[in-house]
């Protein structure tokens, strides 16, 4: 079974600049789901996408830890 990661997050303990980034990268993960609906919408890209919006901190945090 997997590990639950429990850990209160303390905003202070991290660098302006490393908050800046995770909010960039939550930025490009969230236009690039954008961008790809659409193609898929103008047919473009065929096929089946999960979108990830609504969790973009999720998927950030993820490539933060490992």
């Amino acid at each position: 079974m997997a590990q639950i990661y429990n850990k209160q997050i303390n905003v202070r303990d991290y660098s302006k600049d490393m908050l800046l980034d995770f909010y960039k990268t939550m930025i490009k993960i969230r236009k690039f789901d954008e961008n790809l609906i659409k193609l898929i919408q103008d047919g473009k890209v065929s096929g089946f996408y999960h979108s990830g919006i609504g969790s973009e901190a999720y998927r950030q945090v993820q490539s933060f830890i490992t």
